[in-house]
């Protein structure tokens, strides 16, 4: 019966693999040159209006384990909550994107397998809880497409676009040159990167804050004007960057990643003895050695680089 099991996952997974670029090469074919043409020549028909009080405005991508683009993970709540109250107008936070498609379009609806995804989450927590994970692997593999440089930069177009609309709804006003932050939970950040060069073509200043994140040589790392990457020293997940994205090894000194790191754009944070997931990872209540939460060390990490970026001011204390 186990063997059984692992031949049935090695098959689904072979699948996953191999249709893994379609659903973009498909939105590529049917939409996605029109759709972008268009977001282009609307972004350069408006014209700024003054009076936005924001200093910055935050992106925010959760990571593989997410499955609607309105379901934000319990544990990354409090980051974004604390961040709220530190700065409260002068930082104004997207969400509601799901950056592991570029139409925005979640699991668990709207799609023909969606019954199979809710079906899996369902599992959580039961006897066969371990086949949820699939969900996580499903994301995973969207990573591998961003970064592939054949299917990446398409994918990358969707994603940004939604970025783009998620901006304006959120108030921000083209042209007005207010930066613009993606923060990338796990392999989050590698999607940031890649809608990342669209938004900064479109004249946006960006930056990225990649929270344990996983991320590839992405073209996109060249038009960021900061790449932050907060790490822990028992992160078992962030050294397989290297192994798996040949312009993150040292040697590949032409590669956007290393031209980063040699100006200075790319800059790594430890943040202590912080494992990837469960007990121990950067958002848990472990304690550190002055007393705060692991998750505590974290946001406020997160915003004193802001703060020292001069990307937002604090709050005004009422």
């Amino acid at each position: 019966m186990i063997w059984g099991i692992l031949v049935a996952l090695l098959g689904i997974l072979t699948v996953m693999l191999l249709t893994a670029p379609l659903e973009t090469l498909s939105w590529w074919a049917r939409r996605g040159p029109e759709q972008t043409r268009r977001s282009i020549e609307h972004r350069r028909s408006l014209t700024p209006e003054p009076g936005d009080p924001t200093d910055c405005y935050l992106v925010y991508f959760s990571g593989v384990g997410v499955a609607e683009p309105s379901i934000i993970p319990k544990p990354e709540l409090p980051l974004l909550d604390s961040l709220t109250k530190r700065f409260g107008d002068n930082l104004r936070i997207v969400t509601e994107i799901y950056p592991y498609a570029m139409e925005n379009r979640g699991l668990l609806k709207g799609r023909r397998t969606a019954w199979w995804w809710r079906f899996l989450i369902s599992l959580k927590g039961k006897r066969f809880g371990a086949l949820s994970a699939l969900v996580s692997l499903r994301n995973v593999i969207q990573v591998l497409v961003s970064a592939d440089r054949r299917y990446g930069p398409m994918f990358s177009a969707g994603v940004a676009r939604t970025v783009w609309k998620g901006l304006l709804g959120a108030g921000y006003q083209p042209g007005s040159k207010i930066p613009v932050v993606f923060m990338g939970w796990s392999g989050g950040a590698q999607m940031a990167a890649g809608a990342s060069w669209y938004l900064s073509a479109a004249g946006v200043p960006t930056y990225l804050m990649a929270l344990g994140g996983v991320i590839a040589d992405d073209p996109g790392i060249d038009r960021l004007q900061h790449l932050w990457q907060l790490i822990g020293t028992k992160d078992g997940v962030i050294p397989l960057a290297p192994i798996a994205f040949s312009g993150r090894r040292p040697w590949a000194r032409d590669s956007s990643w290393q031209r980063g790191v040699a100006d200075g754009r790319v800059t790594e944070h430890v943040l202590g003895p912080f494992k990837h997931f469960g007990h121990g990872s950067y958002l848990s209540r472990r304690r550190a050695p002055d007393g705060r939460s692991y998750r505590d060390v974290t946001i406020d990490t997160a915003g004193d680089l802001l703060v020292a970026e001069g990307l937002v001011r604090e709050q005004d204390p009422a």
